[in-house]
């Protein structure tokens, strides 16, 4: 009762920094009521300002309508049992042109399984045009490195999950890396903000709240903070890839999330991005331009053959796993 009239204070007097206090701090903004209220104003969304729609011609022709609609058409286990059939086939067709509003706007972001599980929270919560307005802010801010052209970057991202580790329990990360289980097994908890694979809508949206105000690599460090929790639990597994990352996987239900947002916090504190950054320099989003072929080059070649060949691995094979364990 009294943080819910702390925030409709903050709301009244427009204070962002405690509404941003309210969302981070335990229990978050408590309701979906008051997110509605609190969200945009926490993306810093302008909500008066009107964005044409693009035409479904536009919509139906562009390059990722189709994996779209397929990626719509399986998130029905996302929506609350509360809400009625009919309700949620009408949600699904507003997902579709809501991702597609925001694809066909900014053709430089590139659409990725998993994005529709974020939008599918912030239409749930926020309905289908704030839902945009929020969505297109977040995709050009917190969400921009996993819309790339490729997951390069991301994969990197989540690989300082081990520098991390390794500075709270070395031996963990030992035995993390002697099993080679990789970071295919949490790609699709930082890529959804954990949104595909928690099955409380209400922590769900805590989680949200949470990462809304947060610097865009939390993410990270709440998926580094779950791992670390786990420890002697993985310690007790064989030490290989397919015991641990069948392990690590799954994600149960009855996990202290508040305390784990809060230690995420903590380990934020001591370890910021940047210094995570200055110990293993992070893949720069602008990459040298090939060399021009002669005419008479028909085969390219490839500065650096061993590190290209193993990232591209990687990347590949982090796909695979991603799709087998969660489409």
């Amino acid at each position: 009762e009294r943080k819910i009239n702390e925030i409709i204070h903050a709301l009244e007097e427009n204070d962002i920094d405690a509404l941003k206090i309210a969302a981070i701090s335990p229990g978050g903004l408590l309701n979906d009521n008051i997110r509605r209220k609190v969200w945009p104003k926490l993306v810093g969304v302008d909500l008066v300002e009107a964005s044409p729609r693009p035409c479904q011609k536009e919509i139906e022709e562009h390059p990722y309508y189709q994996q779209v609609v397929l990626d719509v058409n399986r998130s029905l286990k996302r929506f609350p049992p509360s809400i009625e059939e009919a309700q949620r086939l009408t949600m699904l067709d507003q997902l579709v042109i809501l991702i597609m509003r925001v694809l066909c706007k900014h053709p430089e972001l590139h659409y990725y399984q998993g994005y529709h599980d974020i939008c599918v929270t912030f239409l749930l919560v926020l309905g289908e045009e704030t839902a945009y307005h929020v969505v297109e802010k977040l995709s050009q801010t917190h969400l921009s490195i996993f819309m790339e052209k490729s997951m390069e970057r991301t994969i990197h991202l989540l690989e300082y999950m081990f520098l991390l580790i390794e500075k709270k329990q070395p031996n963990y990360k030992h035995f993390l890396m002697k099993s080679e289980v990789g970071v295919a097994y949490c790609l699709s908890w930082l890529i959804t903000w954990f949104s595909h694979v928690l099955n409380d809508y209400s922590t769900v949206v805590r989680f949200f709240d949470f990462f809304i105000v947060s610097h865009s690599w939390m993410p990270l460090y709440v998926t580094t903070s779950l791992v670390l929790h786990r420890q002697l639990e993985v310690m007790k597994q064989d030490c290989d890839m397919a015991s641990v990352h069948s392990f690590l996987s799954k994600i149960p239900d009855d996990m202290p999330f508040e305390q784990l947002l809060t230690e995420s916090l903590n380990l934020f504190g001591s370890c910021k991005p940047k210094a995570l950054a200055k110990e293993k320099p992070y893949v720069k989003k602008v990459l040298p331009k090939p060399k021009k072929l002669k005419k008479w080059e028909f085969i390219p070649r490839l500065k650096y053959v061993p590190t290209t060949i193993v990232i591209a691995a990687a990347v590949l094979v982090t796909a695979v796993i991603y799709q087998a364990f969660n489409y």
